[in-house]
């Protein structure tokens, strides 16, 4: 029997390396396709459940005239949206029914999203106190968070369950290398899933840095990560707070998108296109702010 050569001894690893990875990435999404659809309820009573809603809201006269419209709808072009909706949701592309409407409902949004929309929370300081600076609790973070992106990315993540029920994974892979562009009259995603470096501000200024090689494996180590949040931190600091006043474009983000789209587009014609790419297709940023929550 002929023994096999190293390029062949190599070729067969590959490929039980490949295999072994695809058993590996249907850890995520294992529970994807089992999952039921979201119901859509009948006409009547999605107009019931309206009419219910909104009758605290109406005087006696507004009721009636509701009244009124919700039974001609029901009757006229009602029949023939719901069938409509019907066809829609048996499109496979589309997770939910709702799918499209919620993501237009904050993409037409037209107010700034700073404090209108943008989720937040804070967390717990660190119980070890060595760890409770700022650029410690900062790289503890973001070396935590890629670990966590890989998982999502290779889709080894444990998918969430809510006791015995598994629930939908399919927005796991916006949390990382997801930007919102601002348009004019509708904003739109930007989807970065191969992006491999973080962008760090600090002071009104970005700087990018490199955390994942072309494998997708994290390419820092946490040690570097903090030397380097340190130095990104102390460069900023060299900069007369005029200057970074001046200079810090981010700002322009808490502007309504309209304005914020024709200032993004002055931007990009003055030459500053590469630069807003780099931006918006982090995988995640850190910001190192002057000032804490009270």
């Amino acid at each position: 029997q002929k023994m096999e050569t190293s390029e062949t001894m190599d070729k067969r690893l590959a490929e039980a390396m490949e295999l072994l990875k695809g058993c590996k990435a249907s850890v995520m999404e294992e529970h994807q396709k089992k999952l039921p659809r979201l119901p859509i309820p009948t006409l009547e009573e999605s107009l019931s459940d309206f009419r219910r809603a909104v009758t605290p809201l109406l005087s006696a006269e507004g009721l009636a005239e509701l009244t009124t419209a919700s039974e001609s709808f029901q009757k006229d072009i009602g029949p023939r949206l719901h069938d409509e909706l019907l066809n829609l949701d048996k499109d496979p592309s589309n997770n939910s029914y709702l799918e499209l409407f919620w993501e237009d409902a904050y993409l037409f949004q037209r107010s700034p999203i700073a404090i209108n929309t943008n989720p937040f929370f804070v967390l717990e300081d660190d119980p070890t106190p060595s760890r409770t600076s700022q650029i410690a609790r900062a790289t503890s973070l973001l070396w935590s968070s890629l670990s966590f992106c890989k998982s999502v990315r290779n889709k080894t993540l444990q998918p969430d369950m809510f006791r015995t029920t598994a629930l939908c994974m399919s927005q796991y892979p916006r949390l990382f290398g997801t930007a919102r562009i601002p348009r004019p009259h509708r904003d739109e995603y930007k989807l970065s899933p191969d992006s491999r470096h973080v962008v760090v501000l600090s002071r009104g200024h970005m700087y990018a840095m490199d955390v994942f090689d072309e494998r997708g494996e994290v390419c820092v180590t946490e040690k570097e990560l903090e030397d380097a949040l340190r130095a990104m931190r102390a460069d900023s600091l060299t900069y007369p707070l005029q200057f970074n006043a001046d200079n810090s474009v981010g700002i322009l983000t808490t502007e309504g998108r309209e304005q914020w789209a024709r200032m993004r587009e002055a931007l990009v014609a003055a030459g500053n296109g590469p630069a807003l790419d780099t931006v918006d297709a982090a995988i995640l940023a850190v910001c190192l702010d002057d000032a804490a929550p009270a």
